[in-house]
């Protein structure tokens, strides 16, 4: 038994064996917790179901992170296999390639900017609140929630004592 033995874990951002996020897959697995994972689109869902089946799992959702609906619908979709949620791997970044190429002053656009921080950093927030919400609705007595003080509910990182989001 590894230290996440029992632990169910959400994998977003698994595009190639070079991903971190397919190195946190595989180190999860080897301890023991339970994986679900997302794809961005149609081209990446055969490999990342591929991933998803050597660890062990059959659970991989379509997600583009730029849209709250699909958020939503990992997490309907999640509640159909498993009760909770333990874990949520981040590991998307993206900005748009012309952004990428030459002077970090002279190319970046403020549109570029914001793509960029809306996929590489905001989706993090939105997830965890589709998380949140989604306990929410399972729960009716929020002392349930992991993190919960007082009947307020609280998602928080392990060790940080830090809020992810409030109820």
């Amino acid at each position: 038994m590894g230290i996440l033995s029992g632990k169910k874990a959400l994998i977003v951002g698994v595009a190639s064996k070079l991903s971190i996020a397919y190195g946190i897959a595989e180190a999860f697995a080897r301890e023991g917790a339970e994986l679900a994972f997302t794809y961005q689109n149609e081209k990446l869902q055969p490999r990342v179901e591929k991933f998803a089946e050597q660890w062990g799992s059959k659970l991989t959702f379509p997600c583009d992170v730029a849209s709250d609906e699909e958020i939503e619908q990992v997490f309907t979709e999640l509640n159909k296999h498993w009760d909770h949620i333990d874990i949520i791997v981040h590991a998307v970044g993206f900005a748009p390639g012309h952004e990428l190429d030459g002077n970090y002053v002279d190319v970046t656009t403020r549109e570029g900017f914001r793509i960029a921080h809306d996929i590489s950093s905001y989706s993090f927030v939105a997830l965890a609140k589709g998380a949140r919400d989604d306990a929410r609705r399972q729960l009716t007595d929020y002392s349930e929630l992991p993190g919960c003080r007082a009947g307020t509910a609280e998602l928080q990182r392990d060790g940080a004592g830090q809020s992810l989001a409030r109820g």
